[in-house]
This record gives structure tokens, sequence and C-alpha cells, in this order.
């Protein structure tokens, strides 16, 4: 019943499409900050997913995602992850282990290493990078923009 009815996606759909957006393309919004953590394996981690694209209009604007972990596109144990953050926005961009007891050997943007576990520092200071030691997680904040960032893993 008019134009604001005229989604091609039913009402009993949502759930399903939410799920997708934060479980598989790893996309959480909150009021202040947009979280990108990327699912690439079933919660028993199992199952690894080879490749992502997702595109989420938000009240932000367009979130994109997009990763690859197929060794067509990139070398073995590490993620190729593309995001577009909107314009004003602030985002969390994490990466988790390839595989149990992984470590980041690696994290760079474009052709900009970030970090390297030869020197366990943000080496780029326009980004910052943390990394947790316990569970191996990498944590990159950045603001609007396009990224391509490449995770080695060891």
């Amino acid at each position: 019943d008019g134009p604001g009815m005229n989604s091609r996606n039913h009402i009993m759909f949502g759930s399903v499409g939410a799920w997708f957006y934060s479980h598989l393309a790893g996309i959480d919004i909150s009021p202040s900050m947009i979280t990108i953590r990327p699912r690439m394996a079933s919660e028993n981690k199992k199952h690894l997913m080879k490749k992502l694209d997702c595109q989420l209009s938000s009240l932000y604007g367009l979130i994109h995602v997009s990763y690859t972990r197929d060794e067509r596109d990139t070398i073995a144990n590490s993620i190729l992850l593309r995001v577009t953050i909107p314009p004003n926005t602030q985002a969390h961009i994490i990466f988790e282990p390839l595989f149990a007891g992984g470590q980041c050997a690696l994290l760079i943007e474009g052709n900009q290493v970030l970090w390297s576990s030869d020197s366990s520092t943000t080496i780029h200071r326009e980004f910052n990078v943390e990394k947790d030691s316990i569970t191996g997680l990498m944590t990159v904040h950045v603001g609007s923009g396009q990224y391509e960032f490449l995770a080695l893993w060891k």
C-alpha cells in the first residue's frame, strides 16, 4: 500500500537478512561506531568460507564488505578484505585468526605495512592497530573511506 511498502523483501525475512549482515559479513552498527568482523567460519570453526561480498544501506550510508581467502585471489593463510565506510563515520575492523592458535604475522592496507610480528607495534601512524595476545584478534580503527587490507596468519 503505497511507495513505502514496495520492498521485494517480505517482513518475515527481515531477521534472516539481519543474520546475514551480522553473522556472515560481520557488520554491527551502533549509534557511535560501525564494527566489521568478518566471520569466515562457523561457530565450531569447521566450515571456512572462501568469499563474501555484501552491501548494506544504513542510516550512515552504504557499507560495503568484501573478502576472500581463496588462494586464487590471495596468498595461503591470509584474508584480503575490502571495506567501504560511509562519510562522517568511524569503524573498527576486526580480523579473527584463520585457524586455532593462529597469530597475525603481517597486516597491510593498500601498499602500506600497518603491523608486523617482527616489530609488534603499529608501523603506520595513520592507523590505530591493536593486537589481543590472548585471542589473536587484530583490530584496526579507521575513519570513512575505502580500504583494502591483507592479513597474513602463521
